[in-house]
């Protein structure tokens, strides 16, 4: 009994460890592996997001914003007796007089505030 204990920490405990060793290696390898694909991908995929709505999404945002103001400085050239009478104009001066008047409201109950009346 007494060469088991003797045999321990020459032998067994030594192999113990070489053996945890190797299969912490095995199981590291996946592991630092995935860690390099996350220390590669998250920068690249954030610089190509923020690269494509500087270049891409607020130029058309910017695009859009002027074509509708375009139109509605286009709108203040005609004559009042032209844009009361023909329909469609009329139309078109109430769609954006209730968009703006939605957006309006929206922007008014995100402040917290009642709708003014």
């Amino acid at each position: 009994m007494q060469w088991r204990l003797d045999a321990d920490p020459k032998c067994l405990t030594p192999a113990f460890f070489a053996l945890s060793d190797l299969c912490r290696a095995e199981a590291m390898t996946p592991i630092d592996g995935f860690l390099s694909f996350l220390n590669l991908f998250v920068p690249l995929y954030m610089t190509a997001f923020v690269l494509i709505i500087a270049l891409v999404f607020m130029p058309n945002v910017n695009a859009t914003n002027q074509e509708i103001e375009s139109k509605r400085k286009m709108l203040l050239y005609l004559p009042v007796a032209i844009v009361s009478r023909v329909a469609s104009i009329r139309q078109l001066v109430d769609d954006i007089l209730q968009q703006r008047s939605n957006t309006h409201d929206r922007a008014r109950a995100r402040r917290g505030g009642g709708s003014a009346g």
